[in-house]
């Protein structure tokens, strides 16, 4: 398979993932407050398979926070490394120098 589109069905996975679990927390959250009407409510059952959903989507031994931190440094390791090392020199950009 080439890598471009490698590289596109990881990027719609991301996509699905992440909009599953935004939806089913903001589910979670609407219906939080509803009025139940006892055994086989149906909103409950519902609630259950979004938290199902969030469960099997997340990772148990490692937390958000330092999923987002680690993310945070990574894209600042990448930013400094591009604007250090990979600057446009003359060199790069092919211009000729005959002076």
């Amino acid at each position: 398979m080439n890598i471009k589109k490698k590289r596109w069905i990881a990027v719609i996975l991301c996509i699905y993932f992440i909009l599953i679990s935004l939806f089913s927390l903001t589910y979670i959250i609407k219906e939080a407050d509803h009025t139940c009407i006892g055994t086989h409510c149906s909103i409950c059952e519902s609630i259950q398979t979004a938290q199902k959903n969030m469960n099997a989507f997340s990772l148990a031994d490692i937390h958000s926070g330092s999923i987002i931190a680690v993310l945070v440094i990574l894209l600042a390791a990448h930013m400094f490394v591009s604007f250090t090392f990979l600057r446009a020199t003359p060199v790069t950009q092919k211009t000729r120098m005959d002076n």
